[in-house]
């Protein structure tokens, strides 16, 4: 794929007599979605290739792999390029800021590092790369060395300018660290990420509103009258008080035995509408690029939404959802957001101004893992 393109992150900081020249740049980029893994942010690049024209490439930074479109010298351009229609479905998209390190590194050049572990995993040499990052150690850098993972700080000329900050290093908490040195096999241009900022100028996508609901048979509402003005009177004084004069005392009648009348049901008063039960059968697989139909059951509701986003996405997208025969109501999740990411979702109904949701909840949604 010629439009995808990856960052390499790579050594850091510039010692004289290691690299030739250095630069640092500053770049916009459309922020499509921040995510974990690697695979993911692949997953994600893969599924939008062919909806956009803009060129796309992940960039790791402290831990997170952020997916972006296009390479702008402003952001005013980069938002303008982020009102793409096949991007406005993102939950994460705006214009993200890079500051970034071109550094000309020669050709068989040894340098000194210190390194602070050694992992059989990826994801394990990140995590204590972004914790290194997180206590002030930086440039901190995952090598694949012999088919493992080995977290390094720093890039120093001579092992005694790597002596002197083994201490720093020490105090940040890795008691175990210890040095090592490396020869640049191959020179060239190699590029570092310096600093990764979201600028948060580009406004949300406007949530889909579904149609008030119209009652067949329903009669319209009569026109509103005017209030109606009384001219001001005068107060007149109030009429003085009459006696009132008891009536005299009879006695009762003699009683008559009467037969009780026929108990009536009476209806019991309600003081609020009736409660919806949302019945959902959750969908926990799908598969790539697939809708995914949703249905739940919500009798006697006037409306139901379905709300979905992308694993660990930050806003749901709201979706009205068709109602059928027994208050059934349906809708699907789009092909386009069925990514290996997972996707979470839950669905509220509406009953005048009240609100009911199933076991599924904004907090806690359902999740649909794929495959």
């Amino acid at each position: 794929m010629n439009r995808v393109r990856i960052l390499q992150v790579t050594l850091g900081l510039i010692i004289l007599g290691v690299c030739a020249q250095a630069a640092t740049t500053t770049q916009y980029y459309v922020q499509m979605s921040a995510v974990p893994s690697e695979a993911d942010a692949g997953q994600l690049i893969r599924a939008y290739a062919s909806r956009t024209q803009l060129p796309l490439q992940m960039i790791p930074f402290q831990g997170q792999y952020f997916v972006v479109a296009g390479e702008f010298s402003d952001p005013d351009s980069a938002k303008e390029a982020a009102l793409d229609p096949a991007l406005r479905d993102l939950v994460q998209l705006d214009v993200v800021k890079v500051v970034s390190e071109s550094t000309d590194l020669k050709s068989g050049a040894t340098v000194y590092q210190i390194q602070l572990g050694n992992f059989s995993t990826r994801g394990n040499a990140e995590r204590i790369q972004g914790e290194a990052r997180d206590r002030g150690l930086d440039p901190v850098q995952v090598m694949v060395i012999g088919g493992m993972y080995k977290v390094r700080f720093g890039q120093f000329a001579s092992r005694e300018a790597a002596s002197s900050e083994l201490p720093r290093v020490q105090n940040a908490g890795y008691d175990d660290a210890w040095l090592t040195s490396t020869k640049v096999e191959q020179g060239g241009l190699f590029k570092e990420t310096l600093s990764v900022e979201a600028l948060g100028i580009v406004p949300p996508a406007p949530a889909i509103e579904a149609p008030a609901p119209v009652a067949v048979g329903a009669k319209p509402e009569p026109p509103k009258m005017e209030p109606i003005h009384l001219s001001a009177q005068p107060t007149l004084p109030p009429p003085p008080p009459q006696p009132v004069i008891a009536p005299p005392i009879q006695a009762p009648p003699p009683f008559q035995p009467v037969a009780p009348p026929p108990q009536a049901r009476v209806p019991a008063l309600r003081e609020s509408p009736p409660e919806i039960a949302v019945l959902t059968q959750p969908i926990r697989e799908a598969k790539k690029k697939e809708p995914i139909p949703i249905a739940t059951q919500a009798l006697g509701a006037d409306e139901v939404i379905l709300h979905y986003r992308l694993k660990g996405g930050i806003s749901y997208i709201k979706v009205p959802m068709i109602a059928g025969q027994q208050g059934v109501w349906k809708s699907e999740i789009p092909g386009w957001a069925v990514t290996g990411l997972g996707v979470e979702y839950f669905i509220q109904a509406k009953k005048g101004f009240r609100r009911f949701t199933g076991e599924g909840t904004k907090e806690m949604p359902y999740l649909i893992q794929v495959k």
